[in-house]
């Protein structure tokens, strides 16, 4: 039997890891019929409305994604496949509760050959209720859920008992089954100020579950079979603050075997309110001291694009406000173009101005479009290499 290792403010506490299948969801259970709701399917021109109620006598798949989810993307590639054998039994929905900008800026550049639909009042995440993602939802040609899953489950075997009405056997999400060390694992935090829960909770890989990093909240995070060194970068993430702030994070020879499949692990971590500026430092001092890592600062070149003024003078002066219908600051237009995609290396920002600096700027959809808007108020993107700092993760050597 292998051990669950749990931090508990101080105190350290061992404790055997067992579960039993179980849906906890309030709403939308497995096996209970769904209500009628809509769903606001993306097009080129903006939305339409469609409701569930006319795929009656289909199966219907609800996959409930987002941009920043990594696992999200092959998961939903995986279903196009699946739906591709099934022209007129089967409907696949790809849901998200971004906006819409966002979602059209991600998917000009990483196009989806699902059907997209857009969540904007989260009234789709509170009927199939979830945590963490990709999340699926298989509803039957009757309208019952059939399913509620993971997308690595869904095969065509499955599709075709689907269609005949057949109970499936499927493997229910893990993260519906509820395991019994998960209260056992709360401690009520010692303060006069507040209630707060604090956790820090280490435990062994789920079987038939994909990498997973859900923020439930700016003080709460829950990892669900990463390597350390993916949940290490995005803790240490968290400490960044510059607008080019991209956690750079490396293993040595001695480390390289945490990367490895056979050593992912379940960690959920939440502080006290007041300590959510410190999770990030919280939870990188538990996996050191359970893993025996000691993290190092060493430099590196590293290549970006450096965000300048294109020349003296050539600044248009209308294109920077203070003013609060201007687009964004420079540190989110950054952002933007980094994390949907439009350039495909990491900007700083040497243009001079601050980072809170608000631009009044057309926002561009296409990586073509890039340059072209950044023309437009006198700025450019040049790439460089820059010398950064990069957090080596070493192994502890223990003193004699």
């Amino acid at each position: 039997m292998r051990k669950v290792i749990s931090f508990c403010l101080l105190t350290l506490i061992v404790l055997n890891a067992s579960a039993q299948e179980g849906v906890i969801s309030e709403n939308a259970q497995l096996g209970v019929e769904v209500p009628d709701f809509d769903i606001q399917i993306l097009t080129n021109e903006g939305s339409v409305v469609t409701n569930i109620r006319n795929y009656r006598g289909k199966v219907v798949i609800l996959e409930f994604w987002a941009t920043y989810c990594g696992p999200c993307l092959p998961a939903m590639d995986h279903l196009a496949e699946v739906r591709n054998n099934f022209t007129n039994e089967l409907e696949v929905f790809a849901i998200t509760d971004e906006p819409r900008s966002k979602v059209v800026n991600f998917l000009n550049n990483r196009p989806a050959s699902l059907l997209v639909a857009l969540d904007d009042d989260k009234t789709l995440n509170r009927l199939f209720y979830h945590q963490f993602m990709p999340h699926t939802v298989v509803i039957g040609p009757d309208g019952f859920v059939k399913a509620i899953t993971s997308p690595d489950q869904i095969t065509k075997e499955l599709i075709y008992l689907a269609i005949n009405g057949v109970d499936l056997m499927v493997k229910t999400k893990a993260e519906f089954a509820t395991n019994d060390f998960n209260d056992a694992a709360l401690v009520q935090y010692s303060s006069t100020e507040d209630n707060s829960i604090y956790k820090v909770v280490i435990s062994p890989q789920v079987d038939g579950i994909q990498s997973q990093i859900n923020k439930k909240a700016p003080n709460e995070y829950e990892f669900t079979n990463c390597t350390v060194p993916m949940m290490y970068q995005a803790l240490y993430q968290t400490t960044l603050k510059e607008a080019d702030g991209r956690a750079c994070l490396e293993v040595t020879q001695q480390t390289k075997y945490l990367l490895e499949e056979n050593y992912q692990y379940c960690l959920k971590l939440k502080v006290p309110e007041k300590q959510e500026s410190n999770i990030g430092l919280i939870g990188m001092r538990h996996l050191e001291e359970v893993f025996s890592i000691r993290p190092q600062n060493e430099m590196r070149s590293r290549n970006v694009y450096s965000l300048m003024i294109s020349e003296p003078g050539s600044l248009v002066a209308d294109s920077l406000t203070t003013a609060p219908e201007g687009n964004m600051s420079l540190k989110d237009f950054i952002s933007l173009l980094w994390e949907t995609r439009l350039v495909d290396k990491p900007i700083i920002n040497d243009s001079g101005l601050p980072d809170d600096t608000i631009m009044s700027i057309e926002i561009p959809t296409q990586v073509y479009e890039v340059g072209e808007r950044l023309a437009s108020i006198g700025m450019r993107l040049e790439p460089k290499i820059k010398e950064t700092s990069c957090l080596v993760l070493h192994k502890d050597v223990p003193s004699p």
